[in-house]
């Protein structure tokens, strides 16, 4: 099957099941927490438990809606197909190399290719976005707000800030 010849009925109904799944899974989880109220208010699990029944009864909604609807293209053509795997597909390899890269040199690698490959800007606007971006971030999230990120298996030896 064609990626053009995909209708957004499958696909909606595909994704609220997943987002169902996704809510029962932290529903579950934020229960262990402790998701009532305590004699101080809120408990930890709180609400997360509210989000994620919200977004169950929203994921219901969607599937439903799809059900009874007709299903229509997900693409006019197969030019928007390719274009959103242009997208979709870098992303990807970007979060499965997360591990093994750490965050933020996953963001530079990530940020400075794609704006050479996918945005065409010229190679040092697309290296000092890939530059800038992960030391903000880097600044903002481990200095400022003391929040660890995952680090590349080569932080301890190249750059160990």
């Amino acid at each position: 099957m064609r990626l053009a010849q995909l209708d957004t009925r499958k696909a909606e109904i595909v994704v609220g099941a997943l987002l169902v799944a996704t809510a029962a899974i932290v529903v579950r989880e934020t229960v262990r927490l402790g998701a009532g109220w305590g004699l101080s208010g809120p408990q930890p699990g709180f609400f997360p438990t509210i989000a994620a029944l919200l977004m169950a009864v929203g994921a219901v909604v969607l599937i439903v809606r799809a059900a009874r609807g007709p299903g229509r293209p997900l693409f006019d053509s197969q030019d928007q197909a390719v274009s959103v795997l242009k997208v979709g597909a870098p992303l990807v390899a970007a979060v499965v190399s997360l591990q093994y890269l750490g965050f933020y040199l996953m963001t530079a690698l990530y940020v400075g290719l794609f704006a050479l490959w996918y945005g065409r800007y010229r190679w040092y606007v697309a290296l000092s976005a890939g530059l800038v971006l992960p030391i903000a971030l880097f600044l903002a999230f481990e200095r400022g707000f003391r929040i660890p990120l995952p680090k590349s298996v080569l932080y301890p030896s190249i750059l160990p800030l």
